[in-house]
């Protein structure tokens, strides 16, 4: 059920969606949902979505002469600013200086299926980095 929640949010990271969204996609209570995706993946429902997000915003500007403020109203941003601060706090690099210096950062890949039984807590998932390298 975790796997189709993330096969949901990579399939929806231009959209405006939640956890209540992603949840029901699941099939799980927002609640039950949250924890078991915490325990799965080492991350927040949100803090996973803004990661792939910031992810997707990288490899859009290196591959792309896309504009900053195109990406954050395409990636649900509110403002270019709020995705400069996000990209800046992830990265530790601005997304102008990411693509002018061609910068090398680790990125958030998406998470596969996860083995865990729901009865079985004991398990941790990894957290994955990913370097991503101009070409």
């Amino acid at each position: 059920r975790i796997q189709k929640a993330i096969d949901f949010i990579e399939a929806n990271l231009e959209e405006e969606i939640g956890i209540k969204e992603i949840a029901e996609a699941a099939q799980l209570s927002q609640y039950h949902f949250q924890r078991v995706f915490k325990k799965c993946t080492g991350y927040t429902v949100i803090s996973y979505l803004r990661k792939r997000r910031l992810t997707r915003v990288a490899f859009d500007l290196c591959s792309s002469k896309r504009r900053v403020i195109d990406a954050a109203n395409d990636f649900c941003f509110e403002h270019e600013q709020t995705l400069i601060r996000a990209f800046k706090q992830e990265f530790g690099v601005t997304p102008g200086a990411f693509r002018k210096q061609k910068v090398n950062i680790f990125c958030t890949p998406k998470a596969d299926t996860i083995v865990l039984s729901l009865n079985n807590y004991s398990q941790r998932a990894f957290r994955p980095k990913l370097r991503f390298q101009h070409v």
